[in-house]
């Protein structure tokens, strides 16, 4: 089990590596929070919990995807951040679909939001 914070997060595999996005929840499949209070599970049965990520701000509706545990992390420096801005401008400037500008934007505006929180050590 990956213990990542809830937060912004880096993704780290999958189709979406290399984007940042914001950890807010997790989904637990065909559980809903009261089945899970009240089921009793054996010492060998684990529900995984799998992170619910926005790929921008909540505030701003942007879509979210659900992934694995393993496909994230929390441990980000402002190196990391200052890269993936350079990479987004680029693609604002080379992209013309209206749509893949918005979530670059939206990346984006994420990014911005969060630098100045990062403790770079």
């Amino acid at each position: 089990m990956n213990d990542v914070e809830y937060g912004l997060v880096k993704i780290i595999k999958g189709k979406y590596k290399g984007r940042f996005g914001l950890y807010d929840d997790d989904d637990f499949g065909d559980f809903d929070d009261e089945e899970l209070e009240d089921e009793e599970l054996d010492d060998e049965e684990e529900i995984e919990a799998r992170p619910i990520v926005y790929l921008g701000e909540m505030l701003f509706n942007s879509p979210y995807v659900v992934l694995n545990q393993d496909e994230i992390t929390d441990e980000i420096t402002k190196e990391d951040i200052e890269n993936r801005i350079g990479e987004i401008i680029q693609g604002l400037i080379s992209k013309s679909e209206t749509k893949e500008r918005l979530a670059l934007y939206e990346e984006l505006v994420l990014l911005q939001n969060n630098y100045e929180e990062l403790d770079d050590e």
